[in-house]
């Protein structure tokens, strides 16, 4: 398993990492098949529907960073409402097609949930992408993360004790989040050094704070949207990894605080 890890890891990273260091329009291209990959993985175990539903449903959601990209703020807010519109049609196929009101209450809330999760969450990547220097900003609240994530986790492991949340993610322990915080915080200042992203390190801290605050809740909640639907990855598109969203769930919710720097 380890051994599988490592070379999916060297596969992947070398090119996301030249894409993410270039920018420009082939960041924003990678970041809509980002966002097509992980709308899909939720989609499909959340919503359990056929393939070509799933990508009706992906299609769906997709009008809200194409929204944004076109016609900025008010082409999302035009893209969310025309997503919820279709989606809602096709609820009412498949109703007639199937189980009727018990389908319909299963899929209407999966569907909307993950219009909310991975499609408006998802369009803050695209978004980012989008702005000028908007790799660098990924790239600080890369290493946010990573340092949150690795901080927990050997700490968690190292000092143990109270448990964070048993009955969703029973392995992570409250010194493991505290000690991500402080990991959130050191990324803040580290990237934002490193890659010139502001000169108030203090506010970097502040921001790196708030991002390792985001990410840990992010992680929590895949948890939870993993429990609810009974399935233990998101997909199995990165072998030894799971899904692309299970890679990227703390970075989807952290995502937002980039907005706070004007780039979202």
């Amino acid at each position: 398993m380890l051994r599988t890890r490592i070379l999916t890891s060297l596969v992947v990273l070398p090119p996301a990492l030249l894409i993410l260091y270039v920018g420009s329009w082939p960041l924003v291209v990678l970041s809509l098949a980002v966002f097509a990959v992980i709308n899909y993985e939720f989609f499909r175990f959340a919503c359990k529907l056929p393939l070509n539903r799933s990508l009706q449903l992906v299609l769906s959601a997709a009008l809200l960073p194409l929204g944004y990209l076109f016609f900025g703020a008010s082409g999302f807010a035009a893209g969310l409402v025309l997503a919820v519109m279709l989606m809602l049609v096709l609820s009412v196929t498949l109703v007639e097609q199937g189980d009727h009101e018990p389908l319909y209450a299963a899929f209407v809330p999966a569907a909307l949930s993950g219009l909310c999760y991975t499609g408006v969450l998802g369009t803050f990547l695209v978004a980012c992408a989008a702005q000028p220097r908007g790799n660098v900003y990924i790239a600080w609240l890369f290493l946010v993360v990573i340092l949150t994530d690795s901080s927990a986790y050997f700490a968690g492991r190292a000092i143990g004790g109270t448990k964070l949340s048993p009955r969703i993610s029973p392995n992570k322990t409250l010194s493991g989040a505290l000690a991500g915080l402080i990991g959130a915080i050191g990324g803040g200042v580290l990237g934002g050094y490193l890659l010139a992203i502001h000169p108030n390190l203090a506010l970097c801290a502040g921001m790196g704070l708030g991002a390792g605050a985001l990410a840990e809740l992010g992680d929590l909640v895949e948890s939870l949207m993993k429990r609810i639907y009974g399935v233990k990855d998101s997909g199995s598109l990165l072998p030894g990894h799971g899904g692309l969203l299970d890679r990227l769930d703390a970075l989807l919710f952290a995502l937002p605080i980039l907005s706070l720097w004007g780039q979202g």
